[in-house]
């Protein structure tokens, strides 16, 4: 499965796995309320717009925040997993 909209480019192996996957990273997300504030704070100034940032780390729900993130503050993000065992 492909996407595009938002998050363009992004593939899924097993799409079935989407909505799990998305219940995860929106857990993680309730639980980072310092990341949240600087989204929060930067947002509308879009301060790294501009900036490209490549990601290449362990993908779960944690990194997935961050990665969001980076993407809501103005960057172009593209990340890769590091480790197909650790990747989720």
């Amino acid at each position: 499965m492909t996407g595009d909209g938002p998050l363009k480019g992004y593939r899924i192996a097993d799409a079935s796995l989407f909505r799990e996957g998305e219940r995860k990273v929106l857990w993680a997300r309730g639980r980072m309320p310092v990341l949240a504030k600087i989204v929060e704070r930067g947002e509308s100034e879009r301060p790294l717009a501009g900036v490209t940032v490549g990601a290449c780390l362990h993908l779960e729900a944690k990194t997935a925040c961050l990665l969001l993130a980076l993407k809501e503050l103005g960057a172009e993000v593209a990340a890769a997993g590091s480790n197909p065992l650790s990747t989720q």
